[in-house]
């Protein structure tokens, strides 16, 4: 075939075929590394838990004004937007996903779920809503000889944020996949900003909760076993639950007598509910204990503890921080912690 355009219009068109090729390149990966292709464009974040939740908030300095140190404060990274699948008192281990949430999945720019079976079964049906690219497991941040495996099924205990080592490696690890959504410069320091601060305010929660519990007998029975992480960081002589890492292990009359005999042999002052879990298996134990040893008195805290949820945010009261003025709300990490350990020293000490 013979070529009809003159030799310096076809040096021309080849330039420019090349400088196309190119600029296509440069555009392709500008947005391979930056997805959202408007950078002003919301972005989506969706947990699993209000505990991840909680995370992602303090991450991007969506917090409350409370807890803001005097020389330093969260800022907030504007043009994201967080949700959350399962509220305050919910129980992951059974929760049934509703259409609602398929949507928000679908939406959602990043999904931030626990793993090690927490949310059961439900995180199985994820990838085929959304791609894989988009899911990130806190689970993933810890290595697995930092795990404690429950002796009665062999499975990893997946509650981790009883361990505030582990939270903080969830929380760094997590500052990391965030960055890589933030397109600006200018939020990215925010992050960091955002990251130090909490780091800083988890180290100060770390050394307050071992002072706490240093050189005390601490025998810690509860509804299920969620707190495992907790009582080996901070010694504690014994930790019995009624049902396993997980409520949808069923008890037997045995595991209960079991228990109530130590209740006795102990002479253990207070048994605890926790926020999400029904609390019909306490009054079985209570029964068992009665009929053991009647004069025995054992109570039920009125306090609950949260085990696998925080508070509501409507919850007006406040924990301070010791060494600090900074206070947090029952619907944040740190202040449902600092209940959960001034409760559990005020009733068993």
């Amino acid at each position: 075939m013979k070529n009809f355009l003159p030799k310096n219009n076809r040096i021309w068109f080849i330039f420019m075929f090349f400088i196309t090729i190119i600029t296509s390149y440069i555009v392709f990966y500008s947005i391979s590394v930056y997805p959202n292709k408007n950078i002003d464009e919301e972005i989506i974040i969706t947990s699993t838990t209000n505990l991840l939740d909680d995370l992602v908030n303090h991450l991007i300095g969506n917090v409350d004004e409370k807890e803001n140190p005097p020389d330093k404060k969260y800022q907030k990274i504007e043009n994201i937007k967080t949700y959350v699948l399962m509220g305050p008192g919910v129980d992951p281990h059974n929760y049934k996903m509703k259409q609602s949430d398929r949507i928000a999945i679908k939406k959602a720019d990043l999904i931030i779920t626990n793993g090690l079976h927490l949310e059961s079964k439900m995180i199985d049906s994820f990838p085929l809503i959304t791609p894989k690219s988009n899911i990130w497991y806190a689970s993933q941040a810890i290595k697995d000889d930092q795990l404690i495996i429950d002796e009665t099924t062999n499975q990893k205990d997946p509650h981790i944020w009883f361990s505030i080592e582990l939270w903080q490696q969830v929380l760094k690890n997590l500052k990391e996949k965030l960055k890589s959504k933030l397109s600006k410069s200018k939020d990215r320091e925010l992050l960091e900003n955002n990251f130090d601060l909490y780091m800083k305010q988890l180290n100060y929660l770390k050394e307050n909760t071992k002072k706490k519990f240093e050189n005390k007998d601490i025998i810690l029975i509860t509804a299920h076993d969620a707190f495992s992480y907790l009582a080996k960081e901070n010694k504690f002589k014994g930790l019995y639950s009624i049902q396993g890492i997980s409520t949808q292990t069923e008890t037997s009359p045995r595991d209960i007598e079991k228990i109530a005999d130590i209740i006795i042999q102990y002479k253990v002052k207070a048994i605890f509910i926790e926020s999400s879990v029904p609390h019909n298996y306490l009054d079985s134990l209570i029964e068992a204990v009665t009929n053991h040893k009647p004069v025995f008195k054992i109570k039920i805290s009125d306090q609950e503890l949260y085990s696998d949820s925080l508070g509501t945010r409507e919850d007006s009261n406040y924990k301070q921080l010791p060494e600090t003025n900074q206070y947090f709300k029952m619907s944040s990490y740190i202040g449902a912690f600092l209940h959960n350990i001034d409760t559990i020293s005020q009733e068993l000490t």
